[in-house]
């Protein structure tokens, strides 16, 4: 029983350092074109959004100039208008940018095809 568990830990530990490797190849060699989006189709998510920037921002294995996109939902910003300039600020803050697109609602059926 000993040996399985020196085995197991070899290749724990040898799982361990490809995981490293592989994060540290990706924060190195990644592509500053690949970013973040925050999608925002109803008005709780908006409500959230100064955390949700925050999150994304400063998560632990997260890049710090990778773009960041905020998608307002049109039919959200017929409803209650567009970002304030308080949430403005906030996105610009991060360093992100925000822009009204044709989006449709959350669905709730988890089967659906997304059409």
């Amino acid at each position: 029983m000993e040996l399985f568990f020196e085995i197991f830990l070899a290749a724990m530990a040898v799982f361990g350092l490809w995981c490293a490797l592989r994060l540290l190849s990706y924060g190195i060699f990644g592509s500053p074109a690949i970013g973040t989006v925050i999608e925002v189709l109803d008005k709780e998510t908006a409500a959230r959004l100064p955390s949700l920037l925050e999150e994304v921002r400063y998560a632990p294995f997260g890049r710090r100039k990778a773009p960041l996109i905020v998608l307002y939902s049109a039919d959200l910003c017929l409803e209650y208008g567009t970002p304030d300039e308080h949430e403005q600020g906030l996105i610009a803050h991060y360093g992100g940018r925000w822009y009204v697109v044709e989006g449709k609602r959350k669905e709730t059926d988890a089967g659906g095809t997304g059409e």
